[in-house]
């Protein structure tokens, strides 16, 4: 059992629920094992706070023809501003859970986009995109 302490971060852009409720789910278990901290929609979490957090997963849903969901879109904009330093989240180990339709050319591809734009801010992937 891991101690109270400490803090995880669960953020989803869901179309259609379906990642909210994984995202959900995730909290859920993260909660029993010891863990705390909010899950919400990236675009309700204040994204300044990503450079201080140590710890989050990312439930990212890909939308159409490879697009974000409609309530991670600020959040997204953000995130690939290319002024943003390469260390910006030394901090932050981090998992991404993509989802998406894989009849769909770009099947994965914000949850891998977002695996991808994460390393390139300095966060280290605690395991690959799945």
């Amino acid at each position: 059992m891991f101690e109270t302490n400490n803090r995880l971060v669960v953020l989803y852009g869901s179309q259609t629920f379906t990642a909210q409720e994984i995202a959900e789910r995730v909290w859920r278990t993260t909660k029993v094992l010891g863990f705390r901290g909010p899950v919400q929609a990236m675009d309700d979490y204040p994204i300044a706070q990503l450079i201080k957090e140590e710890f989050a997963i990312f439930v990212c849903a890909t939308a159409g023809q490879g697009d974000e969901p409609d309530n991670m879109k600020r959040f997204w904009k953000f995130l690939l501003k290319r002024s943003l330093p390469s260390n910006s989240l030394l901090k932050l180990k981090f998992g991404v859970l993509a989802l998406g339709d894989s009849s769909f050319m770009k099947f994965n591809y914000v949850g891998k986009k977002m695996h991808k734009r994460l390393i390139q801010l300095g966060a280290t992937p605690l395991l690959n995109v799945g």
